[in-house]
């Protein structure tokens, strides 16, 4: 390793730690011993955890689905495509890039099919 990959690491592991911990040391500084260790009467700031459903947020799951699909598409063309390039495993590279070029024909069917009663 290089010595700035040894320095930046270092640093990092040092300056981070200390960083993350002055706030929480200050907020606890800042009040009486008896207040900063009760832990019955929390601060106003409390995090609170609520769950919704995704319907309530305006999101369905087929746009749930369209996600994970693109997100998967993106690690298929930005991973596998340079990986089987690389590898010399041209029959996965052509694969690949045949299923995008696919995917890129249904998604213009889509579209065209979507704009057609605007025409």
């Amino acid at each position: 390793m290089s010595e700035e990959s040894i320095i930046l690491g270092a640093i990092l592991g040092l300056i981070l730690p200390f960083i993350s911990n002055v706030a929480p040391i200050q907020n606890a500084l800042s009040k009486n011993l008896r207040v900063s260790l009760d832990l019955y009467h929390r601060t106003v700031n409390e995090i609170t955890v609520s769950v919704k459903r995704l319907e309530n947020m305006g999101m369905s799951i087929t746009q749930l689905l369209l996600g994970v699909l693109l997100v998967a598409l993106g690690v298929l063309t930005y991973y596998f495509v340079p990986l089987s390039f690389i590898m010399k495993k041209y029959v996965m590279f052509f694969v690949i890039l045949n299923l995008i070029l696919i995917m890129m024909i249904l998604g213009l069917a889509f579209v065209s099919l979507l704009l057609l009663p605007l025409t």
